[in-house]
């Protein structure tokens, strides 16, 4: 008998996209391609240009991962590519959930830049070079101060001490007071006036 190629079996691989872990349904692709009946073809090329890993869900979410942490350019009929999103709400292309704010606060003075309000930084947290919940980073925008005290005030410290590495379980705010100075003195008098 000779071959029938209109007798045909469909291969198919599904893409699935997480927002902050949860599935939607509404936006599973499923990549379908029909092959002989009789073929030993079971994998399939991957149309990673309608993959989309850049922004799927606008500016407040960010590309977590992927399921495998690599997008193949071939699949195994039957098998699941998962795309995870997460809130980004600084819009900085890092998941929020990796990192943490943290606030400086001066007190008896001001910043070396002459200004009084608090000043943050958001500290992404990584582990082996990725980013990770359980990380730890570095606090990279510390503002410059200890050179602008108020009058009757000194150099000071922060509290609590500036750590070198910073965790989720970390301090989120650090203040830098400056010290009494006890060097400047002003003189206080009084009048006796007899008549």
């Amino acid at each position: 008998y000779a071959e029938d190629y209109s007798q045909i079996k469909t291969l198919s691989y599904t893409v699935e996209y997480y927002k902050d872990g949860s599935k939607v349904e509404a936006d599973t692709q499923t990549v379908t391609e029909n092959v002989w009946i009789n073929s030993t073809q079971n994998t399939l090329t991957v149309k990673t240009a309608d993959i989309n890993l850049v922004d799927k869900y606008g500016d407040k979410f960010a590309l977590d991962y992927t399921e495998p942490a690599t997008i193949p350019t071939t699949i195994e009929t039957g098998k699941v590519i998962k795309v995870y999103y997460a809130t980004d709400n600084n819009e900085d292309d890092v998941p929020d959930k990796y990192q943490i704010t943290i606030t400086y606060k001066v007190v008896n003075g001001a910043w070396n830049d002459e200004t009084t309000e608090a000043k943050s930084e958001v500290v992404t947290l990584t582990k082996d070079g990725k980013w990770a919940e359980d990380g730890t980073g570095s606090l990279s925008n510390v503002p410059a101060v200890g050179d602008k005290p108020a009058t009757g005030y000194k150099a000071g410290a922060w509290a609590p001490e500036l750590p070198s590495t910073v965790t989720k379980d970390s301090a989120k705010e650090y203040t830098y007071t400056y010290a009494e100075d006890y060097s400047q003195i002003k003189t206080l008098s009084y009048t006796v006036e007899y008549y």
